[in-house]
Order: C-alpha cells, then sequence, then structure tokens
C-alpha cells in the first residue's frame, strides 16, 4: 500500500448467521442467504459508479474497498446504506482505516514477532477488523416485546403482517427462497435446489416406511487457519485474488461433489455458500461420496502454494427434527473437528495438514448414543474429531467386512467388553474376530490400532487410571451407515 495515500474502508453485515438463521422456516433460511448475496453484489454495482473508489471484493456478507479522498468516501458509505435496504433493516457496519504506521498504538517494547511478520496490508486488515468488531459491540441488542398472539410463528422475534400469516422479514425471505428454487428449477442442469426436505431424505435402514424414519444427511465446511493467509498479504491485489479464487474453487467443489456419479435430477440444498463457509443438506446415502469429492476438489486450492484445508461438521438426522437442531448439532460438529486439528498440530501428527471432521449418525429423536460413554479404562467419544486419513482408515476396515459376517451381534460384543481391563478386551476382541468370515490377522491388528484401541500402544497395554480412546462407536455408526446393518 506504499505507493497510494487511499483510505481503505470496510462493511461487515452484524450477525450474519443471525440473520440467515432467525426462522424456523428452511424456506426462508435459504431466501435470507440470497439476500445476503443479492446485497455483496448490489454494492459492487452501485460503488463502481461513485468516482474516486475501487472496489476490491465483495461476498459472504463483507465488503472491502480503496477510497480516495473524503468525498469519494461519503459516496461510498451512501452507496452501502442503500443496497443495506435488501437485508430489511438487519444492521450493516461499516469502518475505515488509513493504511499507515503503527500497527496497533503500542510501544516498540510490546512489539509481538507475529506482528512484525504480517505483511502490510495485513497489519492494516488487521486495525480494520478491529474497528469493524468495535462498532458491532457497540450496537445495544434490543429484542422487542410482543404479545403471543402478534408473534410471527416463523422466527418469534417479530410481530405478523396485518393480513398475514408472517411478519415482513420472514415474509420477504420465503418470497426470495421460493425465487431462487424457481429459478434453479427451470435450467437443464441435473442440479436442483429444493426447500422441500422430504425430497432430500431417504429412508432409514431398517426403518419403517414413514417420514419419523427418513434421513437427511448435513454437511457443514469451514476453511482451516486463513488468518496465516492473509497475514502474509503486502498489498490489496493478494486479498482480492485470494478471495476469488477461495469462493470460485469452493463453489466447482460443491457442485462437482453433488453431482459426481449421479444419474439423472439431483436434489439437495445449500443454506450456505459464500466466503468460506459451505453447508450442504443431501441424502445420507450420498455423504461419504460427497465428503470424499469434496477433499479431493478443495486440495486444488491453496494460495502462494500454501495448501487450504477445511474442517466438517457431518450429521446424518431425521429430517422431521426441527431445522435449528439440524444446525446448532452440526455446528458442534465443526467445532469438535476444528479442536482435533488443533490439537494434531500441536502434537506434530503427520495428519495435522489433512482436511478434519466429526462425524455423527442419529437415529431417533432422542439420540440414544450419548456424545461420550466412559469405561473403567475407555472413554468413547462419538463426537471426537477426526482427520480424512482416520475417516478412509475406518472405512476401508468397514469395507472389508460389509458382504461378511461381521454382524452387529459381534460389533455389540466388543462394546460390552470395553467394561474388561484392557489386557482382557484385547484378548476377547481377538477372539471374537477370528471367529468371523472374511476378517484375518491382518485386518484384526488394523481394527485394533485404529478402532478398537486408538492413540494407545496396546503392546504394551495395562491397566491404568489414564482412559483409552476407543474410535468403536464411531465405527459402528459408519457401519450403520455403510452397510445398511443396525447396530
Amino acid at each position: 500500500m506504499a505507493e497510494t495515500e487511499m483510505m481503505i474502508h470496510a462493511y461487515d453485515v452484524a450477525s450474519i448467521k443471525s440473520f440467515i438463521f432467525d426462522s424456523q422456516d428452511f424456506k426462508t433460511i435459504v431466501g435470507a442467504s440470497q439476500l445476503v448475496k443479492s446485497f455483496d453484489k448490489h454494492v459492487a454495482e452501485l460503488v463502481a459508479m461513485v468516482e474516486g473508489t475501487e472496489v476490491v471484493y465483495t461476498g459472504g456478507g463483507t465488503g472491502l474497498f480503496l477510497v480516495r479522498d473524503q468525498s469519494a468516501q461519503e459516496g461510498l458509505i451512501a452507496a452501502i446504506e442503500k443496497a443495506s435496504e435488501i437485508l430489511l433493516g438487519h444492521r450493516v457496519v461499516q469502518a475505515s482505516i488509513e493504511p499507515k504506521e503503527p500497527v496497533l498504538d503500542l510501544p516498540d517494547w510490546f512489539r509481538l514477532d507475529s506482528v512484525k511478520t504480517c505483511g502490510a496490508f495485513a497489519r492494516s486488515f488487521s486495525r480494520l477488523a478491529i474497528e469493524l468488531n468495535r462498532k458491532k459491540a457497540d450496537f445495544p441488542l434490543h429484542e422487542e416485546e410482543i404479545p403471543s398472539d402478534s408473534m410471527c410463528p416463523s422466527c418469534g422475534k417479530r410481530s405478523k403482517v396485518s393480513g398475514s400469516d408472517r411478519c415482513n422479514v420472514c415474509k420477504e425471505k420465503a418470497q426470495k427462497g421460493e425465487a431462487f428454487f424457481r429459478e434453479s428449477s427451470e435450467g437443464k442442469d441435473s442440479l436442483k435446489y429444493t426447500f422441500d426436505l422430504q425430497r432430500i431424505a431417504t429412508q432409514r435402514s431398517g426403518g419403517k416406511d414413514s417420514e419419523n424414519d427418513k434421513m437427511i444427511g448435513v454437511i457443514y465446511g469451514d476453511g482451516n487457519s486463513l488468518g496465516d493467509i492473509y497475514k502474509s498479504f503486502e498489498d490489496y491485489k493478494d486479498y482480492a485474488r485470494f478471495s476469488r479464487e477461495l469462493e470460485s474453487t469452493i463453489a466447482s467443489a460443491v457442485r462437482n461433489a453433488l453431482q459426481e456419479g449421479q444419474k439423472g435430477e439431483v436434489h439437495t440444498a445449500a443454506p450456505i455458500l459464500g466466503g468460506d463457509d459451505l453447508m450442504l443438506l443431501v441424502p445420507q446415502s450420498r455423504v461419504i461420496p460427497v465428503l470424499q469429492t469434496l477433499k479431493r476438489e478443495l486440495g486444488n486450492c491453496s494460495f502462494c502454494k500454501t495448501p487450504i484445508t477445511f474442517s466438517f461438521g457431518v450429521a446424518i438426522l431425521p429430517v422431521t427434527l426441527p431445522l435449528g437442531f439440524i444446525f446448532s448439532i452440526s455446528e458442534e460438529l465443526l467445532k469438535s473437528a476444528k479442536k482435533e486439528r488443533v490439537k494434531a498440530i500441536q502434537q506434530k501428527r503427520p495428519d495435522a495438514k489433512d482436511h478434519f471432521l466429526s462425524f455423527r449418525y442419529l437415529k431417533g429423536h432422542t439420540f440414544e448414543a450419548k456424545k461420550t460413554k466412559t469405561f473403567p479404562h475407555f472413554q468413547a467419544s462419538f463426537d471426537r474429531g477426526m482427520s480424512f486419513q482416520e475417516l478412509e482408515k475406518i472405512l476401508a476396515l468397514e469395507s472389508r467386512v460389509a458382504n461378511s459376517g461381521f454382524s452387529k451381534n459381534i460389533i455389540q460384543k466388543l462394546w460390552r467388553n470395553l467394561e474388561m481391563d484392557p489386557c482382557t478386551a484385547a484378548i476377547n476382541l481377538f477372539y471374537f474376530l477370528h471367529r468371523t468370515k472374511g476378517v484375518d490377522d491382518q485386518w484384526s491388528k488394523d481394527f485394533l490400532e485404529g478402532v478398537y484401541m486408538s492413540e494407545h500402544d496396546w503392546k504394551t497395554i495395562c491397566p491404568s487410571k489414564k482412559e483409552i480412546q476407543t474410535r468403536i462407536g464411531t465405527f459402528s455408526e459408519l457401519y450403520d451407515l455403510c452397510s445398511g446393518k443396525e447396530v
């Protein structure tokens, strides 16, 4: 930025996920996401007409611009405020800074090495982010008290419009959602976006032929450690190029993942697809294939030879669950995946540079399988994150016995076996597995090391107070999904 005296200006849609997910109606959720996209696009169009400004990037509810002088800045602010009408009164914060030193008003003795090594643009961008966050924090939250008979049933936050069963905001969002799906269905593309989740959901294996037994797959992804890339930027052009390439790569990866290997129309939904975030709703049978394609496609995403990885929260849930539960469960799983990735980095594990995920297959509204089950010497954490390498290892084990005599009865025995001490559990495991058709010594060894006694040197096992992490719960859920044999 040394060659210019321009100001840097930015906007950010405050509480964007609240704007998108404040309704329990899927149609309005998709419509809200489309409104954010329309807002970003409209801002870019209006600002392009303001003399003395340059659009660096708009997308995902954020925007960055270069401003030549005060009059140009006033025109820019007015253009963003005008475009924000699209968001139906939702707040958009704006901030400007001059790209100059010092980075932060800190004395020299307080300067951190990580700050010193940041690129010039990255240091300015950090200051700008702080200003935006301050403005968000300064805005007090206020919720109107609404009589229950006047409350919008979709969001529960605003009053219904006279003569309608919804508030004006939910009504506008729903109309936008309907228009989006109508437009996507009119084309010849085999990929069909729908707000009818029953069209995406499929019957659970072993379930009764009813809506209560229909399942839907949710994949919620987010990029890892993008700040490490941002802080290397010396110029706004690097930021613009990276942001556009990242968004384009994700969009292409999603499209290829949804369509690959499919014949005829593919019904899906993508309530989030912007910036480095993505959320997809797919049939349960498509969850693993879509994940594997996403891994391959996103592996091509890099900047200055720095590979970009993603973390995913992956859940298969009853389609009749409230949408709020579906999204909150997938969000919690995403956090578990990111937590395990940080652990892998701290431990300097070889899989630390891989994509990570946390997986659950929840077959009923009661969620009979708890997050964590603790035995005397074993801990089964169902939602504990894992790398894709670990996932593929478990899937390979599952695949070898999918059509063999490996049954739910054996898995249940191995589960009950965790009540014993590690030595006895290991011996019993070999006994049960060697009686099973299609299981050899190598498979038994892989299963013991990769699933049954993960993160433990089973060759020297002895009773201890330290619990052994086991993947038997995750294996059983993946076995249910891939083999269609309920455990």
